[in-house]
């Protein structure tokens, strides 16, 4: 049984090359010019009655086929059963798509298959690291306070649009995990953060093209990772995003008297709030890693998914939904949808992708959930199946359905949707619990 319940695990890093002559290049109606920060893979195998791997790419998504790839690639690197392996992309809206569409130009595809063998090759990197490190290990919770996210949700004269909602409620907390060695040196750290990565997002340049970054995410896991002497791997697990965004960005919605609102790019000088923001938020996963008291798991890792059905809305109609605020909007009803939710346990901790859920949603999970800690995430494909009626985009409140906001319009998902999430998710976790 002690061997049943050993706990081992490893950590690796990688970056996503963006050789200098690409540049510039065109991303659909992006031109990007050059490079700021280099995004990553990380990776994180954990051993204990099963061996699985948590991936991150600091991407703004995969499509399936590269998914797929990745997947395929690391299991056969590491010997890991592809339903086993945790993908995750950061979602990084501060990145480019490098998607192959039949309408690209010539240009345009070739940037794509180039890059996407970057990202490929570098997944395959901090997967072969990480498996190349595996040791015995302890791993602790904590968590933090950080305060460089704000509800995104604001009201203009012309409906309800996306800025700083600072009168709405937001989810500051930052749950960290902590993994040590035998010798009590953190060889990973994982943290999650509710917010889109967006500090620079559709801001232009001087020279007239977007600089690619892993944005703020990319910022804190620089910052933790060197103040280890990068001896750790700080791995992101995305959090809730749908409404929650960054306190200060480079392009931001001003709103002006009688419910007037503009758009302001500070281009360059967005730098300093990209680092000042991702330096808070990489001091309270510090912070937070620094108290974490490390102990051997008592029992198996345990990983679980269920795929739960909602009512369906067609997604898009005209006007376009992010083209704008609207004072009316008509919801077509669709084919019923689905949505995998996926759960980790270790001891005490669920680590919970439900993905697309709001703030007021995922509150209620946490406050509900039978866990000592519950940790949601979004943006994560693991060993659930991939269905043709799944639903990609958001899973608002229905409060937010009568507002006819950007999350709402911009779903596969009908009003009343998260409420049966919550119902479901937290039935699923007390079944799991006991």
């Amino acid at each position: 049984m002690e061997e049943q319940i050993k706990f081992r695990a490893g950590a690796g890093k990688s970056e996503i090359s963006y050789p200098a002559d690409l540049f510039p290049f065109r991303d659909g109606p992006d031109i990007w010019t050059g490079i700021h920060d280099v995004p990553c893979a990380r990776a994180v195998i954990l051993e204990c009655g099963l061996r699985m791997i948590f991936l991150s790419l600091e991407v703004v998504l995969l499509d399936r086929e590269l998914e797929s790839e990745v997947r395929t690639a690391v299991a056969g690197l590491t010997g890991i059963p592809e339903d086993r392996i945790w993908i995750s992309a950061t979602h990084t809206v501060s990145t480019p798509h490098f998607f192959v569409r039949e309408h690209n130009s010539p240009e345009e595809n070739a940037v794509a298959f180039r890059m996407r063998k970057n990202i490929l090759n570098s997944a395959e990197a901090a997967a072969s690291q990480a498996a190349s490190r595996v040791e015995d290990a302890a791993v602790g919770f904590d968590s933090g306070t950080c305060r460089a996210n704000v509800n995104r949700i604001i009201e203009t004269k012309a409906g309800w649009w996306l800025g700083s909602g600072e009168e709405w409620t937001a989810d500051h907390s930052v749950p960290v995990i902590r993994i040590d060695n035998k010798n009590a040196k953190p060889i990973a750290i994982l943290y999650n953060y509710n917010c889109e990565l967006a500090v620079m997002d559709k801001s232009v340049m001087s020279d007239g093209g977007r600089h690619v970054t892993a944005d703020l995410a990319g910022m804190a896991s620089r910052f933790i990772e060197e103040e280890y002497n990068n001896e750790v791997v700080a791995l992101f697990l995305p959090g809730i995003s749908t409404d929650q965004g960054p306190a200060y960005r480079a392009v931001r919605t001003v709103r002006g008297r009688n419910g007037g609102y503009r758009s302001v790019d500070i281009k360059e000088k967005g730098w300093i709030l990209l680092e000042l923001e991702g330096e808070r938020l990489g001091e309270q996963v510090l912070l937070a890693a620094e108290r974490a008291c490390c102990k051997a798991l008592s029992h198996p890792i345990h990983l679980e998914n269920r795929t739960f059905w909602f009512k369906g809305q067609k997604m898009r109609g005209l006007p376009r939904p992010d083209a704008g605020p609207v004072l009316q909007w008509q919801y077509v009803p669709d084919q019923d949808r689905t949505r995998a939710v996926e759960v980790m346990v270790l001891d005490d901790t669920a680590i919970v992708a439900v993905g697309g859920i709001g703030v007021e949603t995922a509150l209620k999970i946490k406050t509900q959930s039978p866990f000592k800690n519950t940790i949601l995430l979004s943006s994560l494909s693991g060993g659930a199946k991939r269905l043709p009626t799944d639903g990609q985009k958001y899973m608002a409140e229905e409060a937010l359905y009568r507002k006819f906001t950007f999350q709402a319009r911009n779903s596969e998902f009908a009003a009343g949707s998260a409420e049966k999430m919550l119902e479901d998710v937290v039935d699923f976790l007390k079944s799991i619990k006991c």
